[in-house]
């Protein structure tokens, strides 16, 4: 052991010398490539773990496939405003009149619409597109979607249509809260006011009484006058005690008696009685009573002429009694000459009826004047 110990020692020592000599020339060349990096010729990918290098991708190479949705949906808007374009162009040029083409062309334009884009392609029309067929019914989609919004910009455009101001009356006619506030939040124009004139007609069936408290609201006179005669027209074939309540409360004498005369027009068909009570004993003014009476009678003697001649008998001697009995019998005499002329002598003016008549069917059977020579 003396003599071999320091022998073997140096012999350990060298062969462990050896060892790390071979091992740091072969993983020497691995040590200088970056750490997290693959090398020049590796396949490898980097663990799960592995942060990204400085050069990382920006957000949008980060998502491609995000980026990829994002550009088809900027390429499928841009494609369907100019496909619309071209429809509307083509619809636009068409000269022929051809029905088929024109329900192709729709029927292609409709296509196109979404809720995704309605908003954008109302937008995109000039005011004469909006107001074609395609330009209703995308602002239409777009009320559908964004009620509030799309009437906020309606009540910006310079150039509007009834039929317009229908559909956005229609869409916030939902909650008729929302109707009045949008009106109170909107210049006093034209287009206010055919808002306000539309909403109003829509609600006269489910709401008459709100229908009149907008129908108020109408600036010119005779629009309002003429939106209020057509609710209350509306009205009394429904409610007619309802409706005659409210109308005795209108101040204006004017006003009332016209909207009694068109009360009496409404319920005549149905109610003689009280139709010829209202115009008898409300309505003041002549020429309103007579006109009023005659429509009545040209209309109801065709359906029913011995209700309508009942309802005449109430008529008071003065006013149109004597136009209203001669319409009677004229329109009488036609479909039943029998109970026209046994009508006709119960009446107390029948002389001078029967006067006329025979005047007239004398005035028939005289020859033309070339026959008299």
């Amino acid at each position: 052991m003396k003599t071999f110990g320091p022998w073997l020692w140096f012999g350990l020592v060298a062969v462990m010398v050896i060892g790390v000599v071979l091992f740091w020339k072969s993983e020497g060349p691995r040590a200088t490539i970056p750490p997290g990096r693959p090398g020049p010729h590796s396949t490898a990918m980097p663990g799960p773990g592995a942060k990204p290098a400085d050069h990382s991708p920006t957000l949008v190479e980060a998502d491609p496939v995000a980026q990829r949705v994002a550009d088809f949906s900027l390429r499928s808007l841009e494609e369907t405003k100019a496909a619309v374009r071209l429809k509307m162009r083509q619809w636009a040029e068409r000269q022929t009149g051809d029905v088929e083409t024109e329900n192709r062309l729709m029927q292609e334009l409709l296509a196109l619409l979404t809720d995704d884009n309605a908003a954008e392609l109302t937008r995109e029309l000039d005011a004469e597109q909006r107001g074609a067929p395609f330009g209703l019914a995308a602002l239409e989609r777009w009320l559908r979607v964004e009620p509030a919004k799309a009437a906020r910009w309606m009540a910006a455009q310079s150039e509007t249509t009834e039929p317009q101001a229908l559909l956005v009356a229609r869409a916030l006619l939902k909650n008729p809260a929302d109707v009045r506030a949008y009106c109170d939040g909107i210049s006093d124009g034209d287009w206010k006011q055919s808002v306000l004139k539309s909403a109003s007609l829509e609600l006269a069936g489910s709401d008459p009484v709100g229908a009149i408290n907008l129908a108020w609201r109408l600036n010119a006179d005779a629009v309002r006058t003429d939106v209020l005669q057509t609710l209350t027209y509306d009205w009394i074939t429904h409610e007619p005690r309802a409706a005659l309540d409210w109308i005795t409360q209108i101040n204006d004498a004017a006003l009332r008696e016209g909207l009694l005369a068109v009360g009496a027009k409404a319920v005549a068909a149905t109610d003689p009685d009280l139709a010829a009570e209202w115009l008898v004993t409300a309505v003041k003014s002549e020429k309103i009573l007579n006109d009023t009476a005659l429509s009545v009678i040209e209309s109801w003697v065709a359906q029913d002429p011995a209700k309508t001649a009942k309802w005449v008998v109430l008529f008071p001697p003065q006013g149109p009694r004597e136009a209203a009995v001669n319409l009677v019998v004229d329109r009488w005499l036609q479909s039943d000459p029998n109970a026209a002329n046994a009508w006709l002598l119960t009446l107390p003016e029948r002389d001078k009826v029967l006067a006329r008549l025979k005047a007239e069917e004398a005035e028939r059977q005289r020859p033309p004047p070339d026959m008299e020579d």
